[in-house]
């Protein structure tokens, strides 16, 4: 979300909605490694951040071309 009012001014210059700008940057925060790192040391995994990454690829990458897709749609680029 740090970049969010970035994203904002950004969605504000183009036709595209500013909603559909920062809920297509969220699907990046599921491989952000300082969210990874700070989950799973909060559920006590710390330490198996390449297991939890790998648990999770599959799920991941259908997400990500999921939402660049429907994004891709919504916006027309």
């Amino acid at each position: 979300m740090m970049f969010a009012e970035f994203q904002q001014s950004i969605a504000i210059q183009l036709p595209i909605s500013k909603n559909v700008i920062v809920a297509l940057q969220m699907r990046g925060n599921m491989i952000c490694a300082l969210n990874l790192m700070a989950a799973a040391s909060v559920v006590n995994l710390s330490g198996s951040e390449r297991q939890i990454i790998r648990y999770t690829l599959e799920a991941m990458l259908y997400y990500g071309r999921s939402a660049g897709l429907l994004g891709r749609l919504i916006t027309g680029f």
